[in-house]
């Protein structure tokens, strides 16, 4: 796969794509954050995964598709959308060797980290009370991080529609 210079500007030097890159906001906007939920364990597709990676990485933390892994593709969706800085991460401390050099350039106050896999709701759970602690008028939205989009631009396009109908909703 061919690279921009600015692209390849954008990785740091070990080669993970930086998310502080100038296409991306990073000055705080109260009330508006972007949860991205990556503590899964990824066993359906462990096979597949332990094929392309040779360990127990759940698919999350692998390339699919080539280039940057599912996790780095939607943090640089979700700082589209929300901005770097107001994007908490939930994960799970078994995969800290997958994912330590893709959340650098997060504070530690905006990494949930689980002991284990809890499922789902305890993943939302942990980091609304987060959330509560950072901005507790925040409007959230949940990003699963397995999931590949074609257009990132026309999800990020609709995002503010959301939150605007969400906020209509709640006054």
């Amino acid at each position: 796969m061919h690279e921009s210079p600015r692209q390849r500007d954008a990785r740091n030097s070990n080669g993970v794509r930086r998310l502080g890159a100038a296409q991306h906001s990073t000055s705080f906007r109260p009330g508006r954050w972007g949860i991205i939920l990556a503590g899964g364990d990824g066993t359906r597709l462990l096979p597949l995964t332990r094929r392309m990676t040779g360990d127990d990485r759940p698919k999350q933390f692998c390339s699919v598709l080539g280039g940057d892994t599912l996790l780095q593709q939607t943090q640089r969706r979700v700082a589209q959308i929300v901005g770097v800085h107001q994007t908490c991460l939930v994960l799970t401390k078994k995969h800290e060797p997958f994912y330590k050099d893709q959340v650098h350039e997060l504070p530690p106050s905006h990494l949930v980290i689980q002991p284990q896999n809890q499922g789902t709701a305890v993943a939302i759970l942990y980091s609304l009370l987060r959330l509560e602690k950072l901005d507790p008028p925040g409007l959230v939205a949940f990003f699963p991080s397995d999931h590949h989009f074609e257009n990132d631009d026309a999800l990020a396009n609709q995002i503010p529609l959301l939150q605007q109908l969400n906020r209509n909703r709640i006054s």
